[in-house]
């Protein structure tokens, strides 16, 4: 076999394999703006296998091997004897080269493989290393979409009739959860249906926690640590039940003015009574029939 027809098939082979690799581990193109949330370890299509690579770069090895015999098997035949050992020196030196880079692009594909599976790339472009003390840290305002480019979850300040925090979207771009922060500084989680008023609310006072129930314009069931109270659709409480200060069971029943029409709970003697609206006063032996107390009446 010609030994220079063997060296140009030896380069062509070795050279088409580097420039494969190096084509594997070039960086991207195209628009970077935006931001990016990575929620779970995935591998990206197109992304470096350095598994894959690691077999490639074996079976290069092996091919290297075959050309160098295949070499050396032509230059003893070969007249020119030095001439021929020149030219397999020189390939020796080429392959080792090719492999020795390759073996250091393995290396490195395998190190950000790690890095990735162990916190991924952050916002401002840098790992997060599994012994790394300092939390990631994104500024806000900044949304999360979806693979069709539809909001998630947008983060924000207090801005443009948003309240500070986290607000999330269904697949029409309508606000339907929220967890934030009130003018008050107080926290609150609320659900809500596409363009209506939160239909279930947690919030926080410094008396205690609230848990509300609305509609789609307004709330019409408060709980707190006192009292249930529901809201007709005049705005007005029409019933209550609770305590009076945390120590005796009270009930109310209102008009749809919330004027008071029912009270029941117990006095300071531990009897139980009931109010009814309109009150009259009576000389009628048998009492006031407006006033039930225990006991006798």
């Amino acid at each position: 076999m010609n030994p220079v027809f063997i060296q140009t098939l030896q380069r062509t082979l070795v050279g088409a394999a580097t420039v494969s690799m190096l084509a594997m581990f070039a960086p991207p193109t195209g628009n970077t703006q935006g931001v990016k949330a990575t929620l779970t370890s995935v591998t990206p299509k197109g992304a470096v296998d350095p598994y894959t690579l690691q077999k490639q770069l074996q079976a290069l090895e092996k091919r290297v091997l075959e050309l160098e015999k295949e070499a050396l098997a032509t230059a003893e035949d070969a007249a020119d004897s030095d001439a021929a050992a020149a030219i397999v020196d020189e390939r020796l030196k080429n392959s080792e080269t090719a492999v020795k880079q390759l073996t250091q692009r393995v290396a490195d594909a395998e190190k950000d493989a790690g890095d990735d599976r162990r916190g991924g790339e952050t916002a401002s472009g840098k790992n997060d290393k599994a012994d790394d003390d300092a939390p990631m840290t994104v500024t806000a305002p900044f949304v999360v979409v979806d693979g069709a480019g539809k909001p998630i979850m947008r983060v924000v300040e207090a801005e443009n009739g948003f309240s500070r925090g986290v607000y999330v979207f269904n697949e029409n771009g309508n606000s339907v959860a929220h967890v934030g922060v009130l003018r008050d500084g107080n926290g609150r989680l609320y659900a809500a249906t596409p363009g209506g008023f939160p239909a279930a609310q947690l919030g926080a006072q410094p008396e205690g926690g609230v848990v509300s129930v609305g509609n789609n314009s307004r709330q019409v069931v408060i709980l707190n640590k006192d009292m249930l109270t529901f809201i007709g659709d005049s705005d007005a409480p029409v019933a209550a039940f609770g305590t009076k200060n945390r120590a005796k069971g009270y009930l109310e029943l209102n008009d749809s003015s919330g004027n008071k029409m029912v009270e029941a709970g117990m006095l300071n003697n531990n009897k139980g009574y009931v109010l009814a609206s309109p009150y009259r006063a009576t000389v009628d032996p048998h009492g006031d029939p407006s006033v039930l107390k225990g006991a006798g009446k």
